[in-house]
């Protein structure tokens, strides 16, 4: 049991998953949650609470999938330098083609895995992630709380989103379906 434990978590195993899900990512997550993940995601930034001054601020999208943050983080921060992470070539590509779409700019995408990258220590001013943590178990937990305290400044702000399965007897059947 241990060994598929871990063969699940393993970031070749969460890479491949992605870049097969990918084509169909967006529209499942937006049917299976009624559209509700649009929502979360646009609370999940709010939540943030980023005030604009005369400062750049700089940003980490963290597991940015095909990028569904960037332009609610845009929409706040017009002026901000904003990177996003992601383990999935495939994810990666797909941010990139919609940040193209949508005309964004100052966003860099990095595929890289976001326990071993490329970031500086103590550089954000905030830090995201929408939907990115259930593809970890415990120990990954503990060592992701880790790295975005590495990345955040002092003072930096975090707002991560996640579903869980509710024990709620009545609304558990309709989230596992």
């Amino acid at each position: 049991m241990q060994e598929t434990v871990e063969k699940e978590y393993s970031p070749e195993y969460v890479s491949r998953l992605f870049d097969r899900m990918a084509s169909t990512y967006g529209v499942l997550n937006y049917i299976s949650s009624f559209g509700f993940t649009e929502i979360w995601r646009k609370r999940c930034i709010n939540n943030l609470d980023l005030d604009q001054d005369e400062n750049e601020k700089i940003g980490y999208d963290l597991m940015s999938g095909m990028g569904e943050c960037f332009s609610l983080i845009k929409d706040q921060l017009p002026n901000c330098a904003l990177t996003g992470l992601d383990i999935s070539e495939t994810m990666t590509n797909k941010a990139i083609e919609n940040i193209s779409k949508k005309r964004l700019t100052k966003i860099a995408v990095q595929q890289e895995d976001v326990f071993f990258n490329s970031l500086e220590s103590n550089t954000a001013d905030f830090i995201t992630s929408a939907f990115g943590l259930k593809t970890f178990n415990h120990a990954q937990l503990q060592a992701l709380a880790k790295e975005v305290y590495r990345l955040l400044k002092s003072n930096g702000k975090i707002s991560f989103i996640e579903i869980s399965i509710p024990n709620n007897s009545f609304l558990k059947p309709f989230f596992v379906f």
